[in-house]
């Protein structure tokens, strides 16, 4: 669907989760992410609903950590959500995946209410923070949720919370190799923050015909990485970092000339530049292609970071 959100640019002198991750899963794919600066005029339903949902729930747990009641909290994540019914309505959007998402976020309001009641006082929303890296290249992070733990296991621990809405839970090996928690983690510990503790907070989005039990639509992993798996996965990550450091250095026809497809089905199956790939592949003129499907990644100059 056309982009209805604001989604982060590229920025010289810094880099992030995402664009580690983008270069490693195909450079093809980031060239056109961070070189080009390009992204799809039409967004998948998947990244929709994440981006989203993501702005919904900062308004939700803003209010409460503004220490508001659930039900002020609520109203406020309302109307967010409202303002992108309406803005999908006034573009011609079929609004039905808005509407299921506000459906499964009414759920999660009251199961989050009922699990999190006297168990966190909430602290920091989307709030950012970098690292910046040898040769002065800065790590950027934007968090999710930062929280004091009251009781339970880790009462008294600061404890970071990851929103992901996902269609299916990762099982237990996709939690334990996701190696974004960890970084997190090692950013605010090199900026004093103490959290030594993650959740990955799973956000069901599969609609089923049978209604769907609270267990199968929401659910909570704990990430706790040891000090030496953190260390090795930013000492990994300073290798990619340097390898996309090299090609920013150089020219766009330069680094289109350097860089490799990885031509998976996996990876390409669910890449938005498939179709531009593969007419880049057979030596077709893509400018006209690259001005329909297309547009300009906006820069996010605005983006305010605590530093370590």
């Amino acid at each position: 669907m056309p982009s209805i959100v604001s989604r982060e640019g590229f920025q010289m002198g810094r880099i992030s989760d995402s664009e580690t991750k983008s270069f490693q899963t195909c450079q093809r794919k980031h060239y056109y992410t961070y070189g080009l600066r390009l992204q799809p005029r039409r967004m998948s339903d998947g990244l929709t609903r994440g981006i989203v949902g993501h702005e919904v729930l900062a308004e939700y747990y803003s209010a409460l950590a503004d220490r508001k009641d659930h039900a002020a909290a609520v109203d406020a994540a309302n109307s967010r959500m409202a303002s992108f019914i309406q803005k999908a309505a006034d573009t011609g959007l079929d609004v039905i995946l808005f509407t299921d998402l506000q459906k499964r976020l009414q759920d999660y309001y009251e199961w989050s209410y009922a699990n999190e009641r006297g168990a966190f006082r909430f602290q920091e929303v989307e709030q950012a923070y970098r690292l910046t890296l040898p040769g002065g290249l800065q790590y950027v992070m934007r968090l999710d949720l930062l929280a004091e733990s009251i009781s339970g296991p880790y009462a008294g621990q600061l404890v970071l919370i990851d929103h992901k809405f996902v269609w299916d839970f990762y099982s237990e090996d996709e939690v334990a190799m996701n190696s974004q928690l960890p970084k997190y983690l090692g950013i605010l510990a090199a900026n004093d923050v103490p959290v030594r503790i993650a959740y990955l907070n799973m956000i069901r989005t599969r609609v089923n015909k049978k209604p769907m039990a609270i267990a199968d639509k929401f659910r909570r992993a704990v990430v706790k990485p040891t000090p030496e798996e953190i260390q090795t996965i930013f000492l990994e990550e300073l290798k990619v970092a340097e390898q996309i450091e090299f090609f920013r250095s150089l020219s766009l026809e330069q680094w289109e000339s350097e860089i490799t497809r990885s031509m998976t089905p996996m990876n390409c199956k669910t890449c938005p530049f498939a179709i531009l790939c593969k007419a880049d592949l057979q030596g077709q003129d893509t400018r006209l292609m690259r001005q329909v499907e297309f547009e300009p990644r906006p820069v996010n100059e605005a983006m305010e970071v605590k530093q370590a």
